[in-house]
C-alpha cells in the first residue's frame, strides 16, 4: 500500500522522466512477494485442514462406536446417549476449526508487532517533570553555544550563539545546508539541542511545557501542508477561539484575495495536503494561520518563497506590522527580504561565521557580501 501511494502521489514525475515501466516493474516484484507470502499461506492450510477433517471424522465415528457400544450393552440410556451425540456433533466443527486458528494468530501478531513498534517507540522530545510555563515577557531568546548532531552522526549546528532582544527581527542566511533550518526547529523543540542551551525569557526551552512554549510561538515553514478542511477551519488552527471578522483580517494582511474565486469562498475544502491548491496559495494560507495566532516569537522558513512579487510585497508589509513589539526569526535565500532586519546572523557549515546588520556585513566585505553580489549578478 506504501508503495502504490508513493507511486501515484509522483504520477507527474513518473510521467515527465518516463518511468512508467519502472514503477510497473516495482510494484510488480512487489506484488509477486505479496502473491507468494498469500500462497505459502494457502498451502499451510490446504495441508492442514484435510488431515483435520479426517481426524476429527475418525475421532467422532470411534466416540460414537463406542457410546453405542455401552448403549446397547446397557451402560446409558437412549437419552444419554442422544444427549452426548448431540453435544458431540456440535463441538466438533468448532474443533476442527481450530486448526486454521494458528494462521490466523500469526498474521495478527504480525500487524500488533508492527503496531506496538510504532506505539512503544520513545519520544525523541519529552517534557519533564514539573515544566514550567513560559514566563511573562517581550520574547527574549538567548542561543548559547547551541550545537545539533543527527541521528547519523552529523553535525547541523556547531557552538551558534547570538541573542533576539524583544521587538528585535533577526535572519538567518548562508548557503544551502548551513542549518538554518534546524536552528529554527530547535525553538519550538522539534528536536532538542544536543549541546548548550536555547532561552526563552530566561528559562531554558527544556524546562518549559511543551504546550505553554509552542502557544507562544507561530511556525511557517517553507514545506507548507495543509489539512483537508475548509480553507477557514486551516486558518482557525492558528486560535480556535477568533472570531470570523478577526479570520478575515488575517486574510486580507496574507494576500489571501484568491478565495472569492472558489466554489464555496473561504469554505471550499482544499483537498488532502492542500492539494487543490497552488504552492503560493498554501504558503499564504499557512502565512494567515500565523497571523491570527498573534505570537510572542514568530518564525518563518522561507515564509514568502512561492509567492509571486506582488504577493510577496503585500505580505512582507503585513509581516513588517505583525513584527513590531515581537520577537521574529526569519530563514531566507532571497536576501532582498532581509535587509531590514535588526541584525543578520550569516551561518556556514553549522557555524555563525558573521553577525550584524546589512550595511556593516557589507563593509566587511565576508561570505554575506558575497552571497549579495552573487545574487544581485544573477538578477542582472
Amino acid at each position: 500500500s506504501a508503495l502504490l501511494n508513493e507511486s501515484f502521489a509522483l504520477a507527474r514525475q513518473v510521467r515527465i522522466y518516463r518511468m512508467e515501466e519502472r514503477e510497473q516493474a516495482r510494484v510488480d516484484q512487489s506484488l509477486s512477494l505479496l502473491h507468494m507470502a498469500f500462497l505459502q499461506i494457502a498451502k499451510g492450510r490446504a495441508r492442514v485442514d484435510p488431515v483435520l477433517e479426517v481426524l476429527g471424522g475418525t475421532a467422532v465415528a470411534v466416540v460414537l462406536g463406542f457410546a453405542g457400544w455401552r448403549a446397547a450393552m446397557g451402560g446409558a440410556t437412549l437419552g444419554d446417549f442422544t444427549a452426548f451425540i448431540t453435544a458431540l456433533l456440535t463441538a466438533a466443527r468448532p474443533i476442527r476449526a481450530l486448526g486454521s486458528l494458528n494462521t490466523a494468530l500469526q498474521e495478527g501478531l504480525a500487524g500488533l508487532a508492527r503496531t506496538f513498534a510504532v506505539i512503544d517507540e520513545p519520544p525523541a522530545v519529552s517534557e519533564r517533570v514539573n515544566a514550567l510555563s513560559v514566563p511573562s515577557g517581550q520574547g527574549r531568546l538567548a542561543f548559547e553555544n547551541v550545537a545539533y548532531r543527527y541521528d547519523d552522526g552529523r553535525e547541523g549546528l556547531r557552538g551558534v550563539s547570538f541573542t533576539v532582544e524583544p521587538g528585535e527581527t533577526v535572519a538567518l542566511v548562508g548557503p544551502s545546508g548551513a542549518g538554518k533550518s534546524t536552528a529554527l526547529s530547535l525553538i519550538p523543540r522539534l528536536h532538542d539541542v544536543s549541546a548548550g542551551n536555547i532561552a526563552l525569557e530566561g528559562v531554558d526551552l527544556r524546562d518549559l511545557s511543551l504546550a505553554s512554549l509552542r502557544d507562544s510561538i507561530a511556525f511557517v515553514s517553507q514545506d507548507t501542508t495543509l489539512f483537508d478542511l475548509s480553507l477557514r477551519e486551516n486558518i482557525w488552527i492558528g486560535r480556535p477561539k477568533a472570531s470570523a471578522d478577526e479570520v478575515e483580517r488575517a486574510c486580507q494582511m496574507a494576500a489571501i484575495d484568491f478565495a472569492d474565486a472558489l466554489p464555496d469562498g473561504l469554505d471550499t475544502r482544499v483537498g488532502p495536503g492542500g492539494q487543490r491548491l497552488s504552492g503560493g496559495q498554501r504558503q499564504r494560507v499557512a502565512l494567515a494561520r500565523a497571523l491570527l495566532r498573534d505570537p510572542r516569537v514568530l518564525l518563518l522558513d522561507e515564509a514568502t518563497s512561492a509567492l509571486d512579487s506582488d504577493s510577496e510585497a503585500r505580505v512582507q508589509e503585513a509581516l513588517a506590522t505583525l513584527r513590531k513589539g515581537r520577537t521574529t526569526l526569519i530563514v531566507a535565500h532571497r536576501l532582498s527580504t532581509v535587509q531590514s532586519a535588526d541584525k543578520i546572523i550569516v551561518l556556514d557549515k553549522g557555524m555563525a561565521v558573521e553577525c550584524g546588520s546589512h550595511a556593516e556585513l557589507i563593509r566587511r566585505d565576508g561570505l554575506y557580501a558575497r552571497l549579495v553580489r552573487s545574487q544581485l549578478l544573477e538578477a542582472a
